[in-house]
């Protein structure tokens, strides 16, 4: 019989197939390897298609400092082509991913109120209320799934307050995102049903953007103004199509690696247990540690040199946050979780003018799952044949489902005949 072959991180940067199982396999490996031996590099990377392209990786934590905050040096400007397409209807262009500033800033703007952190202490009493009631109903059974009865409903109603969208249609909002970026399901069904998608996503901007009482971003975009003029339809599709990938998957699959990597290190629970205050600092180290999303893809504006290696403009380039959380000269024992650490400047909501600007409101979302993980069941054990890891990290890391069993207790609160019938169509499909 051969021996296994041992894997090469070395090697591997030189084709970087991030969409493979290999990766997954081995993606603390890759991510840990990168800062402290190539923190800037050229390579094949495949891509969606998955057809390899040339592309530079920044990936050490001082090479993006030096970099992710200048849009003059990594910029994220769309084609032209592309905007036409977006105004044609052809596609939605997310913004404001795809302009630099200052344009980036006016759309920015329009979001940020409600996802500021004042905005997020302003929803964490409905987002606590809506947390308890999705695990009062399942406490008597003395089981639940973490992610799937609890962060994917939350996140998703969440994102329905903060757009303005309607609360009861955050099944059909989140469902085909899930798909999508889970990998589950055949490609071509889902890109047909996102056609389908995108044409009530547009109904129901035209008609709530024409409703004086709309609330959320979209009502916000009735008034906004961009470059002078009133804001258009196309652009508060893209607006909004960010939000919902952003805002209905993430924060799902940290709440999932956060609650496995605790079912796996009872010292660390009961870190927790002994002193909940340590939770905020926990869920930072979580967030380095287990970032949902490996990098950003970012185009060279000019030609530069980065720890010595020299970046053409034009290039395309992958900043890849996920490494730069494991840099040794950035954090101490990197590849450990350490909720003791004197700083955590973690770049696992990017840094520079696109910054994630759902953190504060994903901050919140998370902390109160734990917190009322920890109060109602604390001495959880996971189900470990129904862990279901990601199938390509490079989308999404993190767990589809993370199923808990823990003695079972008296409900706390009658039953909410309005809850179940907004998560009737989640599991009606299960």
């Amino acid at each position: 019989m051969s021996k296994p072959q041992s894997f090469d991180p070395a090697e591997y940067v030189k084709r970087l197939k991030v969409h493979s199982p290999e990766f997954a396999a081995h993606h603390n490996e890759v991510i840990s390897h990168i800062p402290q031996h190539c923190p800037v590099f050229h390579a094949h990377m495949e891509s969606f298609s998955p057809t390899e392209i040339d592309v530079a990786v920044i990936g050490g934590y001082e090479a993006i400092m030096a970099t992710a905050r200048d849009p003059e040096i990594l910029s994220s400007q769309g084609e032209p082509e592309m905007f036409e397409a977006a105004k044609a209807g052809l596609i939605s262009l997310n913004l404001p991913t795809y302009v630099d500033p200052p344009l980036a800033f006016e759309y920015r703007n329009i979001v940020d109120p409600f996802v500021s952190p004042r905005a997020a202490k302003e929803l964490e009493p409905r987002v606590r209320e809506l947390v308890r009631k999705l695990n009062d109903r399942m406490v008597e059974k003395g089981s639940l799934d973490i992610v799937q009865d609890v962060a994917q409903p939350l996140t998703a109603i969440l994102t329905m307050w903060v757009t303005g969208l309607p609360e009861e249609k955050w099944f059909f909002y989140s469902d085909i995102i899930h798909r999508m970026l889970w990998r589950d399901g055949d490609p071509l069904a889902i890109h047909a049903e996102m056609e389908a998608y995108r044409k009530v996503l547009r109904e129901d901007i035209e008609r709530i953007r024409a409703d004086p009482n709309a609330t959320g971003v979209l009502g916000a975009t009735r008034t906004a103004k961009i470059q002078g003029r009133p804001l258009e339809h196309w652009e508060a599709e893209g607006m909004l199509m960010l939000l919902l990938l952003g805002g209905v998957d993430t924060t799902q699959a940290l709440t999932g690696s956060a609650t496995v990597f605790l079912g796996h290190n009872p010292g660390h629970r009961q870190q927790i247990i002994n002193n909940p205050e340590i939770l905020p600092e926990a869920i930072e180290e979580f967030l380095r540690y287990h970032a949902p999303v490996l990098g950003t893809s970012r185009k060279l504006a000019k030609d530069v040199e980065v720890e010595g290696v020299k970046l053409k403009a034009g290039e395309q380039t992958l900043v890849c946050w996920a490494a730069a959380n494991r840099d040794p000269a950035a954090f101490e024992d990197p590849n450990e979780v350490r909720f003791d650490r004197p700083s955590n400047r973690h770049l696992t909501f990017s840094v520079g003018p696109h910054r994630c600007l759902g953190s504060h409101v994903a901050r919140m979302e998370i902390r109160v799952m734990l917190e009322e993980m920890f109060r109602l069941y604390p001495d959880f054990k996971l189900v470990e044949e129904g862990l279901q890891f990601a199938p390509d990290v490079a989308i999404i890391y993190g767990y589809k489902a993370v199923p808990l069993t823990f003695p079972p207790r008296k409900r706390e609160l009658p039953e909410d005949p309005q809850l179940e019938k907004l998560l009737a169509p989640m599991y009606a499909k299960r």
